[in-house]
């Protein structure tokens, strides 16, 4: 095979595989930012549970350790 040839599959390649990676990097970025908006404005069911969580631990562990 030609050295010409070898290089621009090389290149084909290294391009489709950066495209690829990209792609998915933006994707995950893309779908990961509604998540962050729903979780930054908690509900109010979500905030009475972690506080009754946080109240069941404080009565289970001494309050030292708790809020380590």
């Amino acid at each position: 095979m030609p050295p010409q040839t070898s290089a621009f599959f090389f290149a084909l390649n290294f391009a489709a595989v950066s495209t690829i990676v990209y792609l998915l990097l933006r994707y995950s970025d893309a779908a990961k930012a509604p998540g962050a908006a729903t979780s930054a404005g908690s509900s109010p069911l979500l905030q009475s549970e972690q506080e009754r969580s946080e109240r069941l631990l404080l009565n289970i562990l001494p309050a030292p350790i708790a809020s380590a």
